[in-house]
């Protein structure tokens, strides 16, 4: 995945675990677009759970805290 000339790698491990993602740890992704912010939202958070409901909030137009379908926790947020 790339995002702004940034590009993101995320893997797996095929080994046997006792643990899961926790979110306790978020991706944290910043936007200049709302509208890149809602399609990504919109993608990410399928068949996930959403924490925070995409809105505005005091610290932010928009903003959005959710767990996706693979249990990874994302933080999105309109600059």
């Amino acid at each position: 995945m790339t995002r702004n000339d940034q590009q993101f790698t995320f893997i797996d491990s095929n080994l046997q675990c006792d643990w899961t993602f926790a979110p306790a740890i978020s991706l944290y992704i910043a936007f200049q677009s709302g509208e890149e912010l809602e399609r990504l939202f919109r993608e990410l958070s399928a068949d996930g759970q959403v924490f925070v409901p995409l809105g505005t909030y005091p610290f932010s137009q928009n903003y959005v805290w959710f767990k996706d379908r693979y249990g990874v926790s994302w933080q999105l947020n309109l600059k």
